[in-house]
């Protein structure tokens, strides 16, 4: 009789360590789909902004011209009027 209760504790033991194991396994899996799914909306956001795709204006974008600096060797255009206009000529 005493050796059934062993033989039944050790199998107990062995299905408890199989489980955690399955567990183990599982909690893998979860944790790579979720880093996944997290990659692909960086992606989708990367590439399309945030808004569905649609990078285009609506109507045309209008020109704006400036007078650049000369001075010797050198030309410059301010930096501000870069950054706050779309289309620059000069």
């Amino acid at each position: 009789m005493g050796t059934k209760k062993a033989k039944g504790r050790v199998r107990r033991e062995e299905e408890l360590e199989l489980s955690r194991s399955r567990g183990k396994k599982n909690r893998l899996v979860i944790i790579s789909a979720v880093i996944v799914v997290i990659i692909g909306v960086s992606v989708y956001f990367a590439m399309f902004g945030g808004n569905g795709g649609n990078n285009q204006s609506n109507g045309p974008i209008e020109a704006l011209w400036i007078e650049a600096q000369v001075v010797g060797d050198t030309v410059s255009i301010p930096r501000s009027v870069v950054e706050d206009n779309w289309n620059i000529h000069f």
